[in-house]
């Protein structure tokens, strides 16, 4: 079913060097039920044959808007432009080489719609790894998020989660949520910051501003190359972060101060915010330890 009305959703849809990839992402997203989309397209500065690609499907959707960077500015600088440039009360981030089911938009807008205490809503999705050029048939994977408390989303995203035994560490999960769809006004009070694990900082503001709608239908197919970070994107600023000096004591000392001074965070939740960080402190002694020895000698 095709849904012509309902409130504007903007898509912020990064790329660079992937004409090779693009119309598979772009057609699906295109494609979607719900039609009150806009797209920011932000190219950053590829070197290959993706402006063309682009401008060619701009030529025939006027719901695209292509903007070049003539310079790389990053890949969190270019998914924050798109954010910045958003019109729409919704708003998503879409990498240009994932899939998105048809029902995608649709499904996420309703859920958002129905429950206005909710801030970000996303749905089940397939784990796909590419080898040689080719998709390998990937993992289902599910997250039952709808009733958990800020809390406990909160403990989720920091890697730290409460049983019958106290603070235990439990692995992090994989940072779905940052492709969910997000209320805009929101969403522009919330940064990823430029640091080791800057990702589930901001994913850890996120829980502590607002709730996650679970949508419990696989509508999303997440492709991903299973080579490290570091070979795969060996100048990305985020990778550049992650191998930085001191980047674990940076991690904690910015995962405190960027959650204190949220904007987007309730004050009465901030209290919030220290007894799972202690413990990721407590967690991360040794290496805290070793890079503040290793700078000395």
């Amino acid at each position: 079913m095709t849904i012509l009305n309902g409130p504007l959703v903007t898509v912020g849809f990064t790329t660079k060097d992937r004409a090779n990839l693009l119309s598979a992402a772009l057609e699906s997203l295109l494609s979607q039920t719900y039609k009150n989309i806009e797209f920011i397209v932000s190219d950053n500065a590829s070197s290959d044959n993706t402006e063309n690609v682009i401008r060619a499907y701009a030529a025939k959707d006027s719901r695209i808007r292509y903007a070049r960077q003539s310079v790389d500015i990053g890949g969190l600088e270019n998914m924050a432009f798109t954010l910045q440039e958003a019109r729409g009360e919704y708003f998503m981030w879409a990498a240009d080489d994932d899939w998105w089911d048809p029902r995608f938009v649709e499904s996420l807008v309703s859920a958002l719609e129905k429950n206005p205490d909710y801030g970000v809503a996303m749905s089940h999705y397939y784990d796909k790894k590419i080898v040689d050029g080719r998709d390998i048939d990937g993992k289902l994977r599910a997250h039952d998020y709808t009733n958990m408390s800020h809390s406990d989303l909160y403990k989720l995203y920091i890697g730290r989660r409460k049983s019958f035994l106290g603070l235990v560490s439990v692995p992090q999960p994989p940072p779905i949520f940052i492709g969910g769809l997000y209320r805009t006004n929101l969403r522009k009070k919330m940064s990823v910051p430029l640091c080791y694990n800057g990702i589930y900082i901001f994913l850890s503001e996120v829980a502590l501003t607002t709730r996650f709608y679970s949508v419990p239908d696989a509508l999303f197919i997440k492709f991903s190359d299973p080579r490290p970070h570091k070979e795969r994107h060996a100048d990305h600023s985020y990778q550049r972060a992650h191998e930085q000096s001191f980047a674990v004591t940076r991690y904690v000392i910015m995962l405190v101060s960027h959650l204190l001074f949220s904007k987007a965070i309730p004050l009465r939740r901030k209290v919030l915010i220290f007894g799972p960080w202690l413990a990721r402190i407590w967690r991360y002694k040794r290496v805290i330890a070793y890079e503040l020895i290793k700078r000395k000698a």
